[in-house]
């Protein structure tokens, strides 16, 4: 089913990121970065990569089509040791739709959205981390203005809440009309819950490795209730049956996985 979700993140030197570095993950690629003397070797992650490319506005340098030099080249001139170095937007993609036309949709939305504007676009999409279906597209864009030599100043605009707020509109608005133009009938809100009279409580993100952790406590969960029920002990008892309890109270766990354990049930 179709999800919303866009975010926005500054990638800059103060929290000792590297735009070079940044680019090689997503794209799964092997760049030298020549600011640093590493090189960033990320060729095993390409499992779940579906596309990339450079989105590149009119009459920019042809030379800006090449990652490795469009992202050596910002590291160059940025001097400052707390320099922001790129503008990244993470947003998922209809689980609905096949490769192909969420490639489409992702592109032609970078390219509305960021590189009409002036700004040179690395996507990436990635279909998910393993045993998952999470369609979802990295877009990392460059802040200054281009010249016919390579990059002028930075351009302040861009980073303006109120233009924000239009992209995550347009972005959930692009990936509607891809679902009724191939016939799905799921849409999806950018709005929050609040503000769609939704009277829920939003959820935190739980993520592969939390959804992982969770299906493994449920397990031993269950097993250390087999056991009670069979008069048995567990080897990790003594601390599970705390454990269990606040999850229980939490709501993390359900119910049903401690049935039949007596020295839980004068406590819950």
């Amino acid at each position: 089913m179709a999800i919303y979700h866009f975010s926005g993140r500054i990638i800059a030197r103060s929290k000792g990121q590297s735009a070079v570095c940044a680019s090689a993950y997503r794209a799964a690629e092997k760049i030298f970065d020549a600011r640093t003397g590493i090189t960033h070797n990320f060729l095993k992650y390409k499992s779940d990569l579906m596309h990339k490319e450079i989105q590149q506005p009119e009459n920019s340098p042809l030379w800006m089509a090449d990652r490795a030099k469009l992202w050596n080249e910002v590291e160059r001139v940025e001097k400052r040791k707390d320099a922001q170095l790129a503008r990244e937007f993470v947003f998922a993609l209809p689980f609905e739709l096949s490769c192909a036309q969420n490639i489409t949709l992702a592109s032609e939305f970078v390219q509305a959205a960021f590189v009409s504007r002036g700004m040179v676009a690395d996507l990436c999409i990635h279909s998910g981390h393993e045993g998952t279906q999470q369609p979802h597209a990295h877009a990392m864009m460059t802040m200054r203005v281009l010249t016919a030599e390579g990059f002028g100043l930075k351009e302040v605009a861009w980073g303006h809440k109120s233009l924000l707020f239009t992209w995550r509109k347009n972005c959930a608005e692009n990936c509607n009309a891809a679902l009724a133009k191939y016939g799905h009938a799921n849409r999806i809100d950018h709005r929050s819950l609040k503000t769609q009279g939704v009277a829920l409580e939003p959820l935190g993100q739980v993520g592969p490795q939390g959804a992982q952790s969770y299906q493994q406590r449920l397990l031993e969960h269950q097993q250390v209730a087999s056991l009670a029920q069979q008069g048995k002990t567990h080897p990790n008892n003594d601390n599970l049956v705390w454990n269990l309890l606040s999850y229980l109270r939490a709501g993390a766990v359900p119910c049903e996985s401690v049935l039949g354990y007596p020295e839980l049930e004068p406590r819950l």
